[in-house]
């Protein structure tokens, strides 16, 4: 027998070289790992979203962050995904959720990865005008902050006045239908979507609900209602002296020394970046598809109560219920 081939007979009979050659061409190739494009806007909130979702997918999704800022634009979303590819699309912020909404609007005939939107006002609104889009909503229901507030205070909450916007009447009776259920009404005030004279309507609206003697004061988070102006001329001068318990749907807006806000419930913001985690999963799941997976209630929330505006206002509460308050400002 030719030597040359003696030898490579002997070389495929080693049982090394045997199992590195099938090593070879058995081993499974490994796949890229899927791309996640992260729009958020600029904050120590948003920040803190993107932490808990970061900490949940490291691993499994590969996440590319484009922050928002002013000179953002759609275009610059457009570049930057076809630079990433991305298999979906996270969404933090309302400046996220706006600049995207206005890349869909430009580029119609697109086909568009999958996106989970959170951190955002009024996100199940938002949803309805964009593309393969779902998401977390960020405010908590009336009824979560109110009876929750009613257990801590010593003193009954039967009638919640609330100022809003027209186009927000939806969202006035869908928290009205749960509130009722516990025995709380909800005392609207409603207030055109745009009004030259805005403040001195605002004025007027807060006075009359507190002429109706309303128990508290419910706070809707909107941008036109609830801004600089409006606090210092309309919310701060009313409600600020008044005995009335005032809850607010911002941290802001009970933690600072504004004597204002009493009680608050809102999202831990690095759960809701964990909970949108779990949305994403369950997408990549589904082969990058979001059907089926509708807008969600945030699951964690924290409590916040300001002993300071408690005590200035006279406000009596339960002392055993604080031990439920997850931040009890002194």
């Amino acid at each position: 027998m030719d030597k040359k081939l003696k030898a490579m007979m002997v070389c495929f009979l080693r049982p090394d070289i045997v199992m590195l050659i099938c090593f070879c061409f058995a081993a499974p190739t490994v796949a890229a790992e899927p791309t996640g494009l992260v729009l958020r806007a600029d904050g120590e909130v948003f920040a803190e979203v993107l932490a808990g979702l970061s900490s949940d997918v490291e691993g499994e999704l590969r996440l590319v962050e484009l922050k928002m800022s002013k000179n953002i634009s759609f275009r610059d979303i457009k570049k930057e995904i076809k630079k990433v590819k991305p298999h979906i699309i996270i969404l933090i912020g309302n400046s996220a959720m706006n600049v995207y909404t206005q890349y869909q609007n430009r580029n119609p005939n697109q086909a568009f990865p999958p996106a989970v939107a959170l951190a955002a006002l009024y996100v199940n609104k938002l949803v309805e005008k964009m593309s393969n889009t779902t998401g977390i909503r960020y405010e908590i229901p009336a009824v979560t902050s109110l009876v929750n507030m009613r257990a801590l205070l010593d003193q009954q909450v039967k009638k919640v006045g609330v100022v809003y916007r027209s186009w927000m009447q939806d969202v006035l009776d869908e928290n009205t239908a749960y509130t009722k259920l516990e025995g709380i009404n909800l005392v609207g005030h409603v207030l055109p979507n745009r009004d030259q004279n805005m403040v001195g309507k605002l004025r007027a609206a807060i006075s009359k609900l507190l002429d109706e003697k309303v128990d508290a004061f419910w706070i809707i988070n909107d941008n036109t209602l609830l801004n600089r102006e409006t606090f210092v001329k309309a919310w701060l001068p009313l409600l600020g002296d008044s005995s009335t318990p005032v809850v607010v749907g911002v941290k802001s807006l009970v933690e600072s020394n504004l004597n204002f806000g009493v009680y608050a419930i809102v999202p831990d913001h690095y759960a809701l970046g964990i909970q949108a985690a779990s949305m994403v999963f369950d997408i990549m799941d589904a082969n990058w598809s979001i059907d089926g997976i509708e807008i969600q209630q945030p699951i964690s929330v924290k409590k916040i109560v300001n002993m300071k505006v408690v005590s200035q206002k006279g406000i009596h509460i339960v002392p055993e219920k604080l031990t439920e308050v997850d931040n009890v400002i002194h």
